[in-house]
């Protein structure tokens, strides 16, 4: 297999990377969270642009999530050598958006109206853009969710203690 990856130009290999993400039976961010997904880019504020990309993730299927995970790490190894590779953030996402957003999936009501195909794809790669800028915070329960759980549920452990013992 390295043999294979040492010896096959990187257009090949990304070329058949794509097409394996677009010929999914269902799309990596699948088909119940694709839309939200997209919604995603009108969230304008940062950080709950990080906050609701982040619970997205975690609701995805865990092969879905852990294969999503594995791709971002990997398109940020490409990113960080756009030096050599002419492959900044941007021309990263133009190239996998399409394959994260299949069109099939995700399409404009009138499928004739060029002006809003080019803008679906345009919010596409804004999407693509944040996965892969907030790669390394997507993985994890959000703090205070965490501490709202916990509050959750020492208030019910207190309840039951107080119903048993009153």
């Amino acid at each position: 297999m390295d043999k294979l990856f040492k010896h096959t130009p990187c257009h090949d290999l990304s070329a058949v990377l794509k097409k394996l993400l677009r010929d999914l039976p269902q799309p990596l961010l699948t088909i119940e969270l694709i839309d939200a997904f997209y919604q995603s880019h009108g969230v304008k504020n940062p950080n709950d642009l990080i906050y609701s990309l982040n619970l997205l993730v975690l609701l995805l299927p865990v092969e879905h999530r852990c294969t999503l995970e594995a791709l971002l790490n990997f398109l940020k190894l490409v990113i960080e050598n756009q030096a050599s590779n002419k492959m900044s953030i941007h021309n990263v996402a133009m190239i996998v958006a399409p394959s994260l957003f299949p069109p099939r999936y995700i399409h404009p009501q009138d499928h004739t109206d060029l002006t809003a195909q080019v803008n679906m794809a345009a919010i596409c790669c804004q999407v693509t853009e944040a996965l892969l800028n907030n790669v390394d915070k997507l993985w994890y329960v959000p703090t205070d969710l965490v501490n709202q759980l916990r509050r959750q549920s020492e208030v019910e452990r207190y309840r039951k203690y107080k119903k048993k013992y009153y």
